[in-house]
């Protein structure tokens, strides 16, 4: 449920905090693999404007004409944060049935 004063910002830099916290926080192939999935978030952040400097160029001030988007966006960014956070009691187990690691991953 998306309350008056949450932010695609805010949501952005929560997901961001647990993704830095499974980079630092694993090792071996769970740490090189978290490594990857923040720099993808990093990179999506950087490409739409999330943390733009200037007020008018941020997604959310972008956003404020199109709700349903924001309200999608944020969505997308709660389901995120519980997933990561979730992954940070456990690094899952990247090797598939046949004892092989799952290149699909990466």
């Amino acid at each position: 449920m998306q309350t008056e004063d949450e932010t695609i910002a805010d949501r952005s830099d929560e997901v961001l905090q647990v993704l830095e916290s499974c980079a630092s926080g694993f090792s071996g192939r769970s740490r090189d693999l978290a490594e990857v999935q923040r720099n993808r978030f990093v990179l999506w952040i950087n490409n739409a404007g999330v943390f733009a400097l200037s007020r008018h160029a941020s997604l959310d001030n972008r956003l404020q004409q199109a709700p349903e988007l924001t309200k999608a966006l944020l969505g997308i960014l709660r389901n995120l944060h519980a997933q990561t956070t979730r992954g940070t009691e456990q690094p899952p187990n990247f090797v598939d049935h046949d004892g092989y690691a799952n290149e699909a991953l990466i």
